[in-house]
């Protein structure tokens, strides 16, 4: 099936933290991220359902914006997909602030 995209991706070199329970922190760096999702390069993969904890570093944002979400893809060596499935406290506005509201597609 051939998921209609309602948010464009951006290019955009974001430092994130992703955190899965008993697992402990890794650093990856986006590739690319929209409003419902990510793809994280140099991370070590984790298999398609798994569920982590994403800290998105906005620049000149202190706070990082936290997601709970699921990889959707993986490419070892590569990194990883991520969807978005609940954006904790105000991290929802405050991506959309940051990717700007003309992100929105459809």
């Amino acid at each position: 099936m051939n998921e209609r995209r309602s948010y464009s991706r951006q290019e955009t070199r974001l430092r994130v933290e992703v955190a899965r329970e008993g697992q402990g922190t890794e650093e990856g760096r986006t590739r690319n991220l929209s409003m419902v999702g990510l793809f994280l390069k140099a991370v070590k993969a984790h298999p398609v359902g798994t569920r982590v904890r994403l800290s998105l570093i906005l620049p000149d944002d202190p706070v990082p914006v936290e997601v709970c979400s699921e990889v959707v893809h993986s490419i070892p060596g590569s990194g990883m997909g991520f969807r978005f499935d609940e954006f904790l406290a105000d991290g929802e506005a405050r991506l959309l602030g940051f990717l700007g509201p003309e992100t929105k597609i459809s």
